[in-house]
């Protein structure tokens, strides 16, 4: 098993614009507002991480923040051998920690 977490990252600019050019179907970047709304007025919701895992999670920690932050979602996964998650000096939370099977690589 590795180890992976899912990163909420919090910023001002809508950071999907760089990849319009690049996909067929653009991404759609959502705020913080966007989140509350989907999760039924409430910080904790569910998602799905990209292996198709649903995580529930919660983005209280960021919930003194303006409902137009955007809100950018990490998905890390350890690679074989390390042991540990690097520091993140940035205003990111973890908003979950969990295992992956060895076997499980990204889509």
């Amino acid at each position: 098993m590795r180890k992976a977490r899912i990163v909420a990252e919090p910023t001002p600019f809508d950071y999907t614009e760089r990849f319009a050019l690049e996909i067929d179907e653009p991404l759609k970047a959502r705020t913080l507002g966007d989140y509350f709304r989907e999760f039924g007025d409430s910080w904790v919701g569910e998602i799905e991480d990209p292996f198709g895992i649903k995580h529930v999670i919660s983005l209280e920690p960021l919930s003194s923040l303006s409902n137009s932050m955007y809100i950018r979602l990490v998905f890390e996964v350890l690679d074989p051998g390390v042991a540990e998650f690097g520091n993140d000096f940035s205003d990111a939370v973890v908003v979950k920690e969990y295992e992956v099977p060895d076997e499980i690589t990204y889509a």
